[in-house]
């Protein structure tokens, strides 16, 4: 199965089991694109300064998103993202890490 179907599946199953669940997504239905560094302050300051139980997930890591345009590319986010103090950065090498996770 592919990253993105898996995760969309599980993202399903969570919000079955769990009414707290929120999801915001990008305006991107077929890309599942982010453009992190719009909402650094937000990440850095609402969540990870305020230690809130936050999970933020990005797809098309690299430049696996090339397809989508170079404004979709993740390597900038990434360095923006890794500055914050608190946050932790984990990447699913394949579906089994990604269920799991």
């Amino acid at each position: 199965m592919e990253m993105r179907a898996m995760y969309a599946q599980c993202l399903g199953e969570l919000m079955e089991r769990d009414e707290k669940l929120v999801l915001l997504d990008a305006d991107l239905s077929k890309a599942c694109g982010t453009f992190t560094r719009r909402v650094c302050d937000q990440i850095a300051i609402s969540v990870c300064y305020a230690k809130r139980n936050v999970k933020i997930v990005g797809t098309d890591p690299g430049i696996a998103a090339e397809l989508n345009g170079g404004t979709h590319m993740s390597l900038e986010d990434m360095g923006v993202v890794r500055s914050i103090p608190g946050l932790v950065i984990f990447e699913p090498t394949d579906t089994v890490q990604l269920k799991a996770a």
